[in-house]
């Protein structure tokens, strides 16, 4: 009789500062958080490795997990770190070069603005669903479409989006935010605009093309 060999394997909680050797290839979810890991070594991750849970630990900057571009997950949770964005272009351009169709950046220590640049001349990134929520960022630029976006409890003064693909979107709690620019108030998306108030104006959508720079 065969034994079957569990695909999930839960690490978290076990005060470890690294990742540990001679995990099995054959786990495909990973739950590292609340732990003290500071940096990844891709090397000991499991090949067919297609989730991985990072949060509660001790990442300052995402150039500590930039090998995880080498794997094939499909979601990576890095919420409730200390990133900082003191790159935050090679932030998030790392992260839509990458295969992963969902990453949550939720409270951690962003803040500014954020410029997501897609060149037409780039492979096409699988970035689908994007949490940025509970950070400090006040402009939000992404020029390339998600279904999903959540920004909310942050400081935002205005977003500017390619809505083209874009189902869902949370920009609530975000009391300065004037505008939303890029997108429209389609029937077929879900906007959450709840406790966003600017001088008692309503929220101002414009469904001005954003151009692609290449």
């Amino acid at each position: 009789m065969s034994i079957q060999k569990s695909n999930k394997l839960d690490l978290s909680n076990k005060n470890l500062i690294e990742i540990p050797n001679d995990l099995s290839s054959y786990i495909e979810e990973l739950d590292l958080s609340h732990n003290n890991i500071s940096y990844i070594d891709a090397k000991k991750l499991p090949s067919n490795l297609k989730k991985l849970n990072l949060s509660y630990n001790n990442f300052t900057s995402i150039d500590n997990i930039k090998e995880l571009i080498e794997l094939n997950l499909v979601e990576l949770d890095l919420s409730n770190n200390s990133i900082k964005n003191e790159s935050t272009a090679g932030v998030l351009t790392f992260l839509f070069r990458s295969k992963i169709q969902k990453i949550n950046l939720s409270y951690n220590e962003l803040n500014g603005s954020i410029f997501i640049n897609y060149s037409k001349s780039n492979k096409i990134p699988v970035l689908k669903d994007l949490d940025l929520s509970n950070n400090k960022l006040s402009v939000i630029t992404i020029h390339r479409p998600l279904e999903k976006l959540k920004v909310n409890n942050n400081n935002l003064l205005g977003i500017y989006l390619d809505s083209s693909l874009l189902v869902f979107l949370d920009i609530s709690n975000n009391k300065e935010l004037g505008s939303v620019l890029g997108i429209k108030k389609p029937k077929h998306q879900i906007i959450i605009v709840h406790h966003n108030i600017k001088d008692n104006k309503e929220l101002r959508y414009s469904s001005a093309t954003l151009s692609t720079i290449n």
